[in-house]
Protein backbone atom coordinates (compact mmCIF):
# COMPACT_ATOMS: atom_id res chain seq x y z
CA UNK A 1 0.00 0.00 0.00
CA UNK A 2 1.31 3.61 -1.17
CA UNK A 3 1.89 6.28 1.92
CA UNK A 4 -0.56 8.24 -0.31
CA UNK A 5 -3.40 6.15 0.96
CA UNK A 6 -2.52 6.05 4.49
CA UNK A 7 -3.83 9.24 5.61
CA UNK A 8 -0.84 11.02 6.48
CA UNK A 9 0.24 14.59 6.63
CA UNK A 10 2.42 16.12 4.40
CA UNK A 11 5.35 16.66 6.69
CA UNK A 12 5.31 12.79 7.90
CA UNK A 13 5.47 11.43 4.29
CA UNK A 14 8.01 13.94 3.10
CA UNK A 15 10.17 12.52 5.55
CA UNK A 16 9.20 9.01 4.89
CA UNK A 17 10.13 9.17 1.32
CA UNK A 18 13.24 10.72 2.08
CA UNK A 19 14.53 7.75 4.34
CA UNK A 20 13.32 5.65 1.20
CA UNK A 21 10.43 4.29 2.56
CA UNK A 22 7.70 3.97 0.01
CA UNK A 23 5.08 1.75 1.07
CA UNK A 24 3.22 0.53 4.65
CA UNK A 25 5.01 -2.47 4.33
CA UNK A 26 8.26 -1.09 3.77
CA UNK A 27 7.58 0.71 7.35
CA UNK A 28 6.32 -2.03 9.04
CA UNK A 29 9.13 -4.55 8.01
CA UNK A 30 10.72 -2.10 11.03
CA UNK A 31 10.51 -1.84 14.82
CA UNK A 32 9.84 1.61 16.49
CA UNK A 33 13.80 2.78 17.24
CA UNK A 34 14.66 1.61 13.66
CA UNK A 35 11.93 3.74 12.33
CA UNK A 36 12.67 6.93 14.38
CA UNK A 37 16.41 6.58 13.91
CA UNK A 38 15.70 5.70 9.64
CA UNK A 39 13.18 8.68 9.55
CA UNK A 40 14.52 11.19 11.93
CA UNK A 41 11.27 10.80 14.05
CA UNK A 42 10.88 10.88 18.07
CA UNK A 43 10.13 6.97 19.36
CA UNK A 44 7.34 8.02 20.96
CA UNK A 45 5.66 9.15 17.44
CA UNK A 46 7.53 6.34 15.45
CA UNK A 47 5.61 4.35 17.48
CA UNK A 48 2.36 6.09 17.21
CA UNK A 49 2.79 6.14 13.21
CA UNK A 50 3.17 2.16 13.22
CA UNK A 51 0.12 1.57 15.47
CA UNK A 52 -1.72 3.98 12.71
CA UNK A 53 -0.48 2.47 9.78
CA UNK A 54 -1.21 -1.30 11.20
CA UNK A 55 -4.42 -0.11 11.27
CA UNK A 56 -5.05 1.07 8.02
CA UNK A 57 -3.42 -1.86 6.42
CA UNK A 58 -5.09 -4.30 9.11
CA UNK A 59 -8.06 -3.35 9.98
CA UNK A 60 -10.14 -4.46 13.26
CA UNK A 61 -12.07 -7.11 11.37
CA UNK A 62 -8.32 -8.83 10.40
CA UNK A 63 -7.48 -8.69 14.57
CA UNK A 64 -7.44 -12.45 15.84
CA UNK A 65 -10.91 -12.95 17.58
CA UNK A 66 -11.18 -15.33 20.51
CA UNK A 67 -13.09 -19.08 19.57
CA UNK A 68 -15.85 -17.69 21.53
CA UNK A 69 -16.60 -14.73 19.17
CA UNK A 70 -16.37 -17.41 16.39
CA UNK A 71 -18.73 -19.27 18.23
CA UNK A 72 -21.18 -16.57 18.70
CA UNK A 73 -20.81 -14.99 15.57
CA UNK A 74 -21.20 -18.49 13.30
CA UNK A 75 -23.59 -17.62 10.39
CA UNK A 76 -26.82 -19.93 9.85
CA UNK A 77 -26.83 -23.28 8.21
CA UNK A 78 -28.52 -23.18 4.45
CA UNK A 79 -31.40 -25.56 4.85
CA UNK A 80 -32.45 -27.95 1.68
CA UNK A 81 -35.33 -27.74 2.65
CA UNK A 82 -35.94 -31.07 3.12
CA UNK A 83 -35.76 -32.77 6.63
CA UNK A 84 -34.12 -36.78 5.39
CA UNK A 85 -31.86 -34.37 3.31
CA UNK A 86 -30.68 -32.09 6.03
CA UNK A 87 -30.34 -34.84 8.57
CA UNK A 88 -27.63 -36.21 6.74
CA UNK A 89 -26.05 -33.07 6.21
CA UNK A 90 -25.77 -31.88 10.03
CA UNK A 91 -28.64 -29.59 9.63
CA UNK A 92 -27.58 -27.87 6.31
CA UNK A 93 -24.92 -26.58 4.41
CA UNK A 94 -22.18 -24.50 6.29
CA UNK A 95 -20.28 -21.60 5.09
CA UNK A 96 -17.18 -23.02 2.89
CA UNK A 97 -16.81 -24.85 -0.02
CA UNK A 98 -19.17 -27.96 -0.89
CA UNK A 99 -18.58 -29.86 -3.79
CA UNK A 100 -21.27 -31.59 -5.14
CA UNK A 101 -20.81 -33.69 -7.95
CA UNK A 102 -22.06 -37.04 -9.82
CA UNK A 103 -22.52 -38.15 -13.44
CA UNK A 104 -25.24 -36.28 -15.65
CA UNK A 105 -28.54 -36.27 -14.79
CA UNK A 106 -28.11 -37.43 -10.99
CA UNK A 107 -30.11 -33.99 -10.07
CA UNK A 108 -27.21 -31.87 -9.18
CA UNK A 109 -28.47 -28.61 -11.24
CA UNK A 110 -31.61 -29.35 -9.10
CA UNK A 111 -29.85 -28.96 -5.95
CA UNK A 112 -28.36 -26.49 -6.80
CA UNK A 113 -31.66 -24.39 -7.79
CA UNK A 114 -32.89 -25.71 -4.64
CA UNK A 115 -30.47 -24.24 -2.23
CA UNK A 116 -30.96 -20.86 -4.53
CA UNK A 117 -35.07 -21.00 -3.28
CA UNK A 118 -33.91 -21.87 0.31
CA UNK A 119 -30.98 -19.13 0.82
CA UNK A 120 -33.64 -16.31 -0.87
CA UNK A 121 -37.30 -17.94 1.17
CA UNK A 122 -38.39 -15.86 3.78
CA UNK A 123 -37.05 -17.03 7.74
CA UNK A 124 -40.34 -18.19 8.99
CA UNK A 125 -40.18 -20.85 5.92
CA UNK A 126 -37.09 -22.31 6.93
CA UNK A 127 -34.97 -19.85 4.60
CA UNK A 128 -32.61 -17.13 4.97
CA UNK A 129 -34.25 -14.14 3.84
CA UNK A 130 -31.04 -13.01 1.63
CA UNK A 131 -30.33 -13.21 -1.52
CA UNK A 132 -28.38 -15.82 -4.01
CA UNK A 133 -25.56 -16.23 -6.83
CA UNK A 134 -25.99 -18.95 -9.58
CA UNK A 135 -22.88 -18.62 -11.59
CA UNK A 136 -23.86 -21.00 -15.00
CA UNK A 137 -20.63 -21.97 -16.79
CA UNK A 138 -22.28 -24.49 -19.06
CA UNK A 139 -26.36 -24.36 -20.34
CA UNK A 140 -28.46 -21.75 -20.19
CA UNK A 141 -30.05 -21.23 -16.78
CA UNK A 142 -33.66 -23.17 -15.90
CA UNK A 143 -35.55 -20.39 -15.06
CA UNK A 144 -38.81 -22.43 -15.84
CA UNK A 145 -37.67 -25.12 -13.64
CA UNK A 146 -36.72 -22.80 -10.62
CA UNK A 147 -39.80 -20.91 -11.06
CA UNK A 148 -41.73 -24.50 -10.47
CA UNK A 149 -39.39 -25.40 -7.41
CA UNK A 150 -39.95 -21.84 -5.62
CA UNK A 151 -43.96 -22.06 -6.68
CA UNK A 152 -43.92 -25.22 -4.92
CA UNK A 153 -41.59 -24.64 -1.78
CA UNK A 154 -43.05 -21.47 -1.03
CA UNK A 155 -46.84 -21.52 -2.05
CA UNK A 156 -47.73 -19.15 -0.16
CA UNK A 157 -45.54 -15.75 -1.43
CA UNK A 158 -45.09 -15.18 -4.88
CA UNK A 159 -42.40 -16.85 -6.80
CA UNK A 160 -41.36 -13.09 -8.04
CA UNK A 161 -40.46 -12.54 -4.75
CA UNK A 162 -37.94 -15.76 -4.88
CA UNK A 163 -36.75 -14.75 -8.82
CA UNK A 164 -35.83 -10.91 -7.87
CA UNK A 165 -33.22 -12.09 -4.96
CA UNK A 166 -31.29 -14.74 -6.98
CA UNK A 167 -28.77 -13.16 -9.47
CA UNK A 168 -27.48 -15.07 -13.05
CA UNK A 169 -23.96 -15.18 -14.12
CA UNK A 170 -23.09 -16.83 -17.48
CA UNK A 171 -19.34 -17.49 -17.76
CA UNK A 172 -18.56 -18.94 -20.87
CA UNK A 173 -14.36 -18.83 -20.66
CA UNK A 174 -11.73 -19.73 -18.40
CA UNK A 175 -10.47 -15.99 -18.25
CA UNK A 176 -13.32 -15.03 -16.93
CA UNK A 177 -14.32 -17.67 -15.05
CA UNK A 178 -10.99 -17.00 -13.01
CA UNK A 179 -11.30 -13.39 -13.03
CA UNK A 180 -15.10 -13.02 -11.57
CA UNK A 181 -14.49 -15.72 -8.68
CA UNK A 182 -10.99 -14.20 -7.69
CA UNK A 183 -11.85 -10.36 -7.89
CA UNK A 184 -15.30 -9.64 -8.16
CA UNK A 185 -17.39 -12.12 -6.22
CA UNK A 186 -16.64 -11.07 -2.80
CA UNK A 187 -17.89 -7.69 -3.52
CA UNK A 188 -21.26 -8.54 -5.28
CA UNK A 189 -21.73 -11.03 -2.62
CA UNK A 190 -21.56 -8.48 0.08
CA UNK A 191 -23.48 -5.99 -1.79
CA UNK A 192 -26.40 -8.43 -2.94
CA UNK A 193 -26.28 -10.04 0.63
CA UNK A 194 -26.00 -13.68 -0.97
CA UNK A 195 -26.37 -16.28 1.39
CA UNK A 196 -25.42 -19.04 -1.52
CA UNK A 197 -23.20 -19.01 -4.75
CA UNK A 198 -23.97 -21.91 -6.91
CA UNK A 199 -21.42 -22.66 -9.38
CA UNK A 200 -22.61 -25.17 -12.86
CA UNK A 201 -20.08 -26.15 -12.89
CA UNK A 202 -16.64 -25.60 -11.43
CA UNK A 203 -14.97 -27.74 -14.04
CA UNK A 204 -16.87 -26.95 -17.19
CA UNK A 205 -14.44 -24.09 -18.29
CA UNK A 206 -11.10 -26.39 -16.72
CA UNK A 207 -12.03 -29.15 -19.45
CA UNK A 208 -12.93 -27.06 -22.47
CA UNK A 209 -10.65 -25.63 -24.89
CA UNK A 210 -8.95 -22.43 -22.48
CA UNK A 211 -6.95 -24.60 -20.41
CA UNK A 212 -4.23 -26.47 -22.61
CA UNK A 213 -3.03 -29.85 -21.06
CA UNK A 214 -1.31 -31.27 -24.66
CA UNK A 215 1.50 -31.01 -25.19
CA UNK A 216 4.52 -33.25 -27.25
CA UNK A 217 6.55 -33.45 -24.22
CA UNK A 218 6.14 -34.01 -20.79
CA UNK A 219 8.04 -31.25 -19.95
CA UNK A 220 5.21 -29.43 -21.09
CA UNK A 221 2.83 -31.89 -20.00
CA UNK A 222 3.64 -31.02 -16.72
CA UNK A 223 4.36 -27.22 -16.89
CA UNK A 224 0.55 -27.38 -17.99
CA UNK A 225 -0.73 -29.49 -15.07
CA UNK A 226 1.06 -27.16 -12.61
CA UNK A 227 -0.63 -24.33 -14.15
CA UNK A 228 -3.76 -25.65 -13.89
CA UNK A 229 -3.28 -26.29 -10.21
CA UNK A 230 -2.45 -23.07 -9.60
CA UNK A 231 -5.26 -21.68 -10.82
CA UNK A 232 -7.33 -24.31 -8.56
CA UNK A 233 -5.60 -22.75 -5.62
CA UNK A 234 -6.14 -18.97 -6.52
CA UNK A 235 -9.79 -19.47 -7.16
CA UNK A 236 -10.25 -22.15 -3.84
CA UNK A 237 -9.02 -19.53 -1.84
CA UNK A 238 -10.81 -16.80 -3.30
CA UNK A 239 -13.91 -18.65 -2.56
CA UNK A 240 -13.19 -19.72 0.92
CA UNK A 241 -12.14 -15.98 1.75
CA UNK A 242 -15.63 -14.93 0.71
CA UNK A 243 -17.28 -18.03 2.75
CA UNK A 244 -15.16 -17.33 5.85
CA UNK A 245 -15.50 -13.06 5.30
CA UNK A 246 -19.48 -12.99 4.33
CA UNK A 247 -20.66 -16.45 5.70
CA UNK A 248 -21.60 -17.66 2.40
CA UNK A 249 -22.29 -20.98 1.33
CA UNK A 250 -20.27 -21.73 -1.76
CA UNK A 251 -21.38 -24.72 -3.58
CA UNK A 252 -19.65 -26.08 -6.60
CA UNK A 253 -21.13 -28.65 -8.83
CA UNK A 254 -18.35 -30.79 -10.59
CA UNK A 255 -18.45 -33.38 -13.05
CA UNK A 256 -16.86 -36.45 -12.79
CA UNK A 257 -14.74 -38.90 -14.73
CA UNK A 258 -13.91 -42.57 -15.20
CA UNK A 259 -11.53 -44.42 -13.02
CA UNK A 260 -10.36 -47.90 -14.44
CA UNK A 261 -9.13 -50.07 -12.56
CA UNK A 262 -5.64 -52.69 -13.44
CA UNK A 263 -7.61 -55.51 -11.97
CA UNK A 264 -11.44 -55.40 -12.52
CA UNK A 265 -12.93 -56.73 -9.97
CA UNK A 266 -15.57 -59.53 -9.83
CA UNK A 267 -19.96 -58.79 -10.52
CA UNK A 268 -20.26 -59.50 -7.33
CA UNK A 269 -17.74 -57.76 -5.07
CA UNK A 270 -19.02 -54.35 -6.45
CA UNK A 271 -20.25 -52.14 -3.60
CA UNK A 272 -23.64 -51.07 -3.49
CA UNK A 273 -24.19 -47.48 -4.84
CA UNK A 274 -25.43 -46.25 -1.55
CA UNK A 275 -23.26 -48.15 0.36
CA UNK A 276 -20.82 -45.66 2.52
CA UNK A 277 -16.64 -45.84 2.12
CA UNK A 278 -14.44 -44.75 -0.20
CA UNK A 279 -16.90 -43.71 -2.97
CA UNK A 280 -14.47 -42.00 -5.61
CA UNK A 281 -13.79 -46.01 -7.02
CA UNK A 282 -17.65 -47.21 -6.41
CA UNK A 283 -20.24 -47.64 -9.14
CA UNK A 284 -19.29 -47.82 -12.22
CA UNK A 285 -15.67 -46.49 -11.24
CA UNK A 286 -15.96 -42.67 -11.29
CA UNK A 287 -14.15 -39.75 -9.46
CA UNK A 288 -14.86 -36.15 -9.14
CA UNK A 289 -12.98 -34.34 -12.05
CA UNK A 290 -10.07 -31.51 -11.15
CA UNK A 291 -7.75 -33.94 -9.52
CA UNK A 292 -5.87 -33.59 -5.72
CA UNK A 293 -5.41 -30.06 -6.35
CA UNK A 294 -8.82 -29.27 -6.29
CA UNK A 295 -10.06 -31.70 -3.71
CA UNK A 296 -7.87 -30.30 -1.37
CA UNK A 297 -9.29 -26.38 -1.49
CA UNK A 298 -13.02 -28.67 -1.02
CA UNK A 299 -14.69 -28.59 2.50
CA UNK A 300 -17.73 -30.98 2.05
CA UNK A 301 -18.03 -33.35 -0.79
CA UNK A 302 -21.27 -34.82 -1.58
CA UNK A 303 -21.87 -37.82 -3.97
CA UNK A 304 -25.04 -37.84 -6.17
CA UNK A 305 -25.57 -41.00 -8.00
CA UNK A 306 -28.14 -43.15 -9.82
CA UNK A 307 -28.85 -46.87 -11.09
CA UNK A 308 -31.24 -47.32 -13.40
CA UNK A 309 -32.57 -50.98 -11.61
CA UNK A 310 -35.14 -50.83 -14.67
CA UNK A 311 -36.00 -49.26 -18.04
CA UNK A 312 -37.16 -45.77 -16.35
CA UNK A 313 -39.56 -44.22 -18.89
CA UNK A 314 -43.12 -44.00 -19.19
CA UNK A 315 -44.67 -46.44 -20.95
CA UNK A 316 -41.88 -49.20 -20.68
CA UNK A 317 -43.07 -52.86 -20.42
CA UNK A 318 -42.94 -53.91 -16.75
CA UNK A 319 -41.47 -57.81 -15.72
CA UNK A 320 -45.62 -58.97 -16.19
CA UNK A 321 -45.20 -57.23 -19.95
CA UNK A 322 -47.54 -54.07 -18.87
CA UNK A 323 -47.07 -50.84 -19.61
CA UNK A 324 -45.48 -48.48 -16.61
CA UNK A 325 -46.66 -45.31 -16.28
CA UNK A 326 -44.44 -42.53 -15.35
CA UNK A 327 -45.24 -42.34 -11.25
CA UNK A 328 -44.42 -46.68 -11.62
CA UNK A 329 -41.19 -46.29 -13.85
CA UNK A 330 -39.70 -43.77 -11.45
CA UNK A 331 -39.68 -46.41 -8.86
CA UNK A 332 -36.80 -48.44 -10.44
CA UNK A 333 -34.57 -45.55 -10.25
CA UNK A 334 -32.30 -45.27 -7.49
CA UNK A 335 -30.42 -42.07 -6.41
CA UNK A 336 -28.61 -42.21 -3.27
CA UNK A 337 -26.83 -38.74 -2.00
CA UNK A 338 -23.92 -39.57 0.32
CA UNK A 339 -21.50 -37.40 2.14
CA UNK A 340 -17.89 -38.38 1.25
CA UNK A 341 -15.82 -36.00 3.78
CA UNK A 342 -16.63 -33.06 5.86
CA UNK A 343 -15.09 -31.68 8.68
CA UNK A 344 -18.01 -31.70 10.96
CA UNK A 345 -19.79 -34.85 9.60
CA UNK A 346 -19.88 -38.76 9.61
CA UNK A 347 -19.84 -41.04 6.26
CA UNK A 348 -23.31 -41.10 5.85
CA UNK A 349 -26.37 -41.38 2.63
CA UNK A 350 -29.78 -41.27 2.03
CA UNK A 351 -31.99 -42.17 -1.12
CA UNK A 352 -33.73 -39.15 -2.51
CA UNK A 353 -36.24 -38.57 -5.59
CA UNK A 354 -36.38 -35.62 -8.02
CA UNK A 355 -39.85 -33.97 -8.06
CA UNK A 356 -41.77 -30.72 -8.88
CA UNK A 357 -40.59 -29.84 -5.34
CA UNK A 358 -36.99 -30.39 -5.92
CA UNK A 359 -34.73 -32.96 -4.44
CA UNK A 360 -36.97 -34.96 -1.81
CA UNK A 361 -34.61 -36.97 0.92
CA UNK A 362 -36.63 -40.52 1.05
CA UNK A 363 -36.59 -42.31 4.51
Amino acid sequence: MDLAALGLSKHTEALLRKAHLETAEDILLLSGPELAAQARLPTPKAAALLRHIFTRVYPTSSVPRTAQDLFTCRAARLSTGDAVLDSVLGGGLTPGITEVFGKSGVGKTQLGLQLCVMAAGPTALGGLDGGAIYISTEQPFPVSRFHNIAAARFPTISPIDILDRTHIVHIRDHETQQHILTCYLGATVARLNARVVVVDSIAANFRGGDVDLSSSTTTGANTALADRAGMLYEVGRALKHVADTHGCVIVCLNQVVDVFAKEWPARQQLPQPDQPGNFEHQNNQTAPTLGLAWANMVTTRVRMSRVDRYPAAAGSLNQQGKPMDAETASLYVSRTLQVGFAPHLPASSCRYSVTSRGVVGLA
